[in-house]
């Protein structure tokens, strides 16, 4: 029996998991956002695109407008209307972080939460995920990356289900979109009278008295400031975005006194250049009386503020609250920037609408900037000449943050999660410094990797580190050697070991050259990483052997215990139970006494698998379950999923069958939603197994070559020890069926997508009385009898003739002629009623 060992450096490491919930419930909330506040004036849109999106015909609609209008926010409200119907899947994709179109299928993936796998390009993975459901997907602020329209082209095409909802500026201008133009809100016109009540209706005004309702809860709409209210609406064109930056100044000024302030801008906002962009005509414009009304010193932190994408925590604007970053604006006698100042400028920001905060899940504040606003900041940002200073102390602060993460050791979910918000700004930091600061880049894309590889963003990781290291040829050997192994680690989650072998070869040479003992010993742990996983066992415990003798001098103890279980890892996988369980027990040593909570899990169910191989089952066992007590105390879904697989394994060598799938069900549907393609096919082997023992062996057949499949798509192979499992599975279910209809099940499992064999195996209940059709079974192999034959012969046992059973079994009578003829044959009897006899003393009946 093979049991399922794993090393946190010679597997691919699982991404993160949340703590139990309401699967159903959370997953709407993870890909779609709570709308930030009532939809006021949408009615007639709202309708239009609920009709559209009920229609067959209808696949792609885009909501065109001008920036401000509105189009984010209809969006998000159809998005939330849809998933309240459930009649579908639908997820919310923002495209403003973005810098180009390359990048949207990372970020549809993410908000799917689907992860990369193997070679193939991440968008196969998004279109398995899509390709059967009936889906909305809203990919929001697309016009900046129209680059990417055939992208949702060749998504719609290859997923007949799917429906996409699109926002932008522009078409996508494909065939069969149908755009749906965003116009401002309604306004009234202030030269014909009507009541207050009137007013109060107009949808416009509506939004502005709420908005001023929210900075001065005291504000009114009255007879006399009705009009006045009426007529800021209309010169703003009843943008939203200009509405709601403009409202919450009543704080301050009277309704007159800010339509006074609005004269001059009004023009500038209405009659802005023909050939300018469409952006610039009008928001441009409204950001700019609002960025006027600051201070100074609010005016100089919004524009620093403007180097952060997606968002940044209070500690990220206290960045630029040093001397250092102030002295250009000190020099012109402008005012500096303290950590008080700082903070009195962030709150400036957040009254005039110009940032907003969200509270994230640890209780931090984070705050953000409207894309519109974003721009512009950034513009002014580049007029003042800091923008140089500004991006070096963004990134400054993002080293900082990479620089206290050590990726030799399994990230925690909090400094995953923390990884993730960031994800943005990294991407900023990583491209400014490749561009001016390469050596840094080294620094960040080899501080990131483990980040990368347990997210997932494995072709992306691969990618940075590839452009940092051709950024800086000439950086430090012990540099470019962190970052080759970085660079190699992620290789190896994609199965391109060739490549990842070149990386550890050059790393090492490096590493030796620089006089870096420790990183040579992690590059010769490296490449027993990658013979170990080319089955070249030998070669790979020498080469663990040759980094635990450099590690030792260097009283490095997670290293060493890191490096005795993956030579626990290579004897397990040579057969070698004794040398396994000493190494592996060295290591937990080591484990317990450092308190790494995560390895001492890993090594229970190592060390549990390698006493299941040296036959003692019981210590096994208990160890699997020790194992799988600690990944639920530490929710590691992925430890969950291996723990549970290993426990399947041997609660099914001592006959209980319907715990082991159980198990192995629970473990499937985990690995499936980490998206870990490696471990679920093992797991459908296996269930496979079941099935045919259960007397389903049509499905187990299905399950079998759906699992053959799906490690042939991510150039995944078995281990010689696995290989006999399968081979088994294989063996009894082509004889449960015969040749010809193992063959066809084979390939129906082998065309179908992955996601719809895990559905299926996990849709599959086991009839009851398992030990005793266990029993048949291995009778009826033994005894060379196919499904079909077992059927018939139930048939002949019941009484029924020829002709009967080709009615029943809905054959022809010749055909059940020769079944009969065979039953007697194989049973070595010349009647029907000495066949019944015979199958039922061997205990086929």
């Amino acid at each position: 029996m093979m049991t399922h060992s794993f090393s946190t450096e010679t597997e691919q490491d699982a991404p993160g998991s949340a703590p139990a919930r309401d699967e159903a419930r959370q997953a709407f909330a993870d890909r779609v956002p709570a709308p930030p506040n009532a939809m006021i004036g949408r009615e007639r849109e709202l309708d239009l695109v609920r009709g559209l999106l009920a229609r067959e015909d209808v696949r792609l609609v885009t909501l065109t407008g001008p920036g401000g209008v509105g189009k984010t926010r209809l969006a998000l409200a159809l998005a939330v209307d849809a998933g309240d119907t459930g009649t579908c899947g639908v997820a919310f994709v923002p495209l403003a972080p973005l810098h180009d179109a390359t990048a949207i299928p990372a970020a549809i993936a993410a908000r799917l939460d689907v992860q990369e796998t193997g070679d193939r390009p991440l968008l196969v993975d998004v279109t398995d995920r899509l390709r059967d459901d009936r889906f909305l997907l809203v990919l929001d602020n697309f016009e900046h990356v129209l680059a990417g329209a055939p992208l949702v082209a060749a998504l719609l095409l290859a997923c007949p289900e799917l429906q996409v909802m699109v926002s932008s500026r522009r078409r996508l201008g494909l065939l069969g979109e149908h755009e749906v133009p965003i116009a401002p809100l309604t306004v009234a016109d202030p030269r014909q009278l009507t009541t207050v009540e009137a007013l109060a209706e107009v949808p416009a005004i509506r939004l502005f008295v709420m908005r001023a309702q929210a900075a001065t809860p005291s504000f009114a709409l009255t007879e006399a400031i009705g009009p006045v209210v009426a007529e800021i609406c209309q010169r703003l064109d009843g943008l939203p975005l200009a509405i709601e930056l403009a409202a919450p100044r009543t704080r301050l000024l009277s309704p007159a006194a800010l339509l006074a302030r609005l004269t001059h801008r009004l023009d500038l906002l209405t009659d802005g250049p023909r050939d300018a962009p469409e952006r610039l005509q009008t928001m441009r414009q409204t950001i700019a009386w609002s960025y006027d009304l600051l201070d100074p010193a609010a005016q100089t932190l919004l524009r620093r503020l403007a180097v952060y994408s997606g968002g940044f925590p209070l500690a990220a604007a206290e960045a630029f609250s040093t001397e250092e970053c102030d002295a250009p604006r000190k020099r012109a006698n402008e005012p500096g920037q303290t950590a008080e100042s700082v903070l009195a400028g962030l709150t400036a920001l957040v009254d005039e609408s110009l940032l907003q905060i969200t509270d994230q899940p640890d209780g931090e504040r984070r705050f953000a900037m409207l894309e519109t606003v974003r721009e512009f900041a950034l513009e002014q940002l580049e007029d003042s000449g800091e923008a140089p200073e500004a991006q070096r102390r963004h990134t400054a602060f993002y080293l900082a943050l990479v620089e206290r993460i050590d990726p030799w050791q399994a990230l925690p979910q909090e400094t995953v999660q923390r990884l993730q918000t960031e994800h943005d700004n990294l991407r900023v930091a990583l491209s400014w410094s490749i561009a001016r600061a390469p050596d840094t880049a080294l620094q960040l894309a080899s501080g990131l990797w483990r980040f990368w590889s347990q997210r997932g963003y494995w072709s992306e990781g691969r990618l940075w580190l590839e452009q940092s290291l051709a950024a800086a040829p000439d950086a430090q050997p012990a540099m470019r050697a962190a970052a080759l192994i970085g660079a190699g680690r992620i290789a190896i989650a994609q199965g391109d070991f060739d490549h990842a072998g070149r990386c550890f070869e050059v790393s090492l040479a490096l590493a030796k050259t620089a006089g870096d003992h420790h990183g040579a010993a992690r590059s010769l742990q490296s490449l027993g990483v990658v013979a170990s996983n080319q089955s070249d066992f030998d070669r790979a415990a020498d080469l663990f052997t040759e980094a635990l003798g450099r590690f030792r001098p260097l009283q490095d103890q997670a290293a060493i215990s890191r490096c005795l279980t993956d030579l626990g890892l290579v004897a397990h996988r040579q057969g070698d139970a004794k040398s396994a369980i000493s190494s592996y027990e060295e290591a937990l040593s080591l484990a317990s006494a450092m308190g790494d909570t995560a390895l001492v899990e890993l090594l229970l169910g190592n060390l549990g698998g390698a006493y299941v191989s040296a036959g003692d089952l019981a210590r096994g066992e208990a160890l699997y379950t020790e194992a799988l007590d600690q990944s639920r105390i530490l929710g590691d879904q992925f430890g969950i999923a291996v723990n549970l697989y290993n426990l399947a394994d041997c609660v099914k060598d001592r006959g209980a069958i319907a715990v082991a799938w159980d198990h192995y069900r629970e473990s499937l549907g985990i690995t499936h939603e980490l998206g870990d393609r490696h471990l679920s096919s093992r797991i459908l082997d296996r269930l496979a197994h079941l099935l045919t023992i259960a007397g389903l062996p049509r499905s187990a057949g299905r399950l079998l070559g759906a699992a053959a499949a799906l490690r042939q798509q991510i150039g995944d192979t078995l281990f010689p020890i696995e290989e006999e499992s399968v081979a088994e599975a294989i063996t009894i279910t082509r004889a449960a069926l015969g040749n010809e209809a193992f063959q066809a099940a084979w390939d129906v499992g082998g065309a179908m997508p992955s996601g719809r064999a895990v559905a299926e195996a996990l849709a599959i209940e086991l009839p009851p009385a398992l030990n005793e059709r266990r029993v048949a079974l291995q009778a009826q192999l033994k005894l060379g009898l196919t499904t079909r034959e077992v059927e018939v012969l139930h048939l002949v046992a019941a009484g029924q003739g020829d002709k009967e059973i080709a009615t029943t079994l809905a054959i022809s009578r010749n055909t059940a002629s020769k079944h009969v003829a065979a039953l007697r044959a194989k049973l070595h009897t010349a009647s029907r009623t000495g066949a019944v006899a015979a199958a039922r003393d061997a205990g086929v009946l």
